[in-house]
């Protein structure tokens, strides 16, 4: 299996003061080169950080209120041959003289990173998993197993930022 970060767009604006610029669509590509499926958990098991221009990671804040429960559409399954993705969108905010890039994971979690200046930044994603199967929340509990197990950094992509 093969693990790629992704920004869409690459370039980001720093907005004027009190404004928000986005959506910045962040991605896992997962490529499953080998002979069967294999089930990934999106479920609080992925992390993009950013790094600044001497390779230092880029602070961040935030934490989680309340996790929700995992969700069967929490589990990627990506067939044998084929490609799947982890996605979810932030945006640029601008507190005052200083721009973040901000998200909430949906799964109870918001953060915050920066501040950031114009200039160019790299983003990677560490992605953790070391449950094998989960048991879902809501009316009809499922337990999704056989999931992919392991722990990935994926090489840094470049990422500009821009007023």
């Amino acid at each position: 299996m093969t693990f790629v970060a992704a920004a869409s767009p690459a370039e980001w604006n720093i907005p004027g003061p009190g404004a928000v610029a986005g959506p910045i669509s962040i991605s896992l590509e997962i490529a499953n080169r080998g002979g069967s499926a294999v089930r990934v958990l999106a479920f609080d098991t992925w992390l993009p950080e950013l790094l600044d221009a001497q390779g230092r990671a880029v602070a961040r804040t935030g934490g989680r209120n309340r996790s929700r429960l995992p969700r069967i559409s929490d589990v990627v399954e990506v067939a044998a041959g084929a490609s799947g993705r982890l996605q979810f969108e932030g945006a640029i905010e601008r507190r005052g003289a200083d721009a973040f890039f901000v998200d909430a994971d949906g799964l109870g979690g918001s953060w915050r990173v920066g501040p950031l200046v114009s200039g160019t930044y790299h983003l990677r994603i560490r992605y953790t998993n070391r449950e094998t199967s989960v048991q879902t929340g809501g009316a009809s509990p499922v337990v999704a197993d056989r999931l992919w197990t392991g722990e990935i950094t994926t090489a840094p992509v470049p990422i500009r930022v821009g007023s």
